[in-house]
């Protein structure tokens, strides 16, 4: 019994009294299944139906959840949950898990699932129930689903467009090495074709032997000193 007490002492100060009138309850009857979700997600995200079959989620928020680029810190699921529609319960799906994570290991299941049954008893005045607790975790559910089917498609998007501008990339570096390669054989061609004149002109300048290539010599600079 002292176990019991002091859950229950635990679980009271979880439970907040609003300063204002609550908001209405999301019920699993006014709110869209999970196939209406995926009707507008990506088709990645399609492929993860069957977490609930009432998500409790907003379709219209479903779109907006993640921005161009994927968050660099942690998701916020507060924020999560609320661009999902999901109204803040009195006692949330995550406050039931911390309890159940404290539960003694020596604890069966019957036993387990009868300590936090006694728990959420001692609540049930500020309208705390299991029922409503799973309905929380349901929606949260639901709405993780499909922000894991936006972040594999954001994911899969950027990749792409990566992806692209790596084999755009690839095709200016392949186009820069082929460049390369025609100068230095353009360079080595004229560079051949310089070597093949110079080894005319020489020749030609020795042909008559050292006096008259002397000669030549002294005549060429003395026309480059005075060219009129």
């Amino acid at each position: 019994m002292g176990l019991l007490k002091h859950l229950k002492s635990a679980a009271s100060l979880f439970v907040e009294t609003p300063s204002e009138p609550p908001k209405p309850e999301l019920k699993s009857d006014d709110v869209p299944s999970l196939d209406d979700i995926d009707l507008a997600l990506p088709p990645e995200a399609q492929l993860r139906r069957g977490a609930a079959a009432n998500s409790g989620v907003s379709r219209a928020a479903s779109a907006t959840t993640l921005g161009e680029k994927l968050p660099d810190s942690e998701l916020d699921f507060a924020e999560l949950y609320a661009h999902f529609g999901i109204v803040r319960a009195a006692f949330s799906a995550e406050q039931l898990a911390q309890i159940i994570a404290n539960l003694p290991d020596e604890l069966d299941a019957d036993g387990r699932r009868e300590t936090v049954r006694a728990v959420l008893g001692a609540l049930e005045a500020q309208g705390v129930t299991p029922e409503k607790v799973v309905a929380d975790a349901t929606r949260k559910i639901a709405a993780i689903n499909a922000a894991i089917g936006q972040i594999e498609a954001r994911a899969n998007e950027n990749v792409e467009n990566l992806e692209a501008r790596i084999a755009d990339l690839q095709q200016q570096l392949d186009a820069a090495r082929r460049e390369i390669i025609e100068t230095r054989t353009r360079q080595s061609r004229l560079k051949h074709e310089c070597e093949d004149k110079l080894g005319q002109m020489t020749t030609t300048r020795e042909f008559f032997g050292p006096t008259v290539a002397a000669a030549g010599e002294r005549l060429a600079r003395d026309e480059a000193k005075n060219p009129n």
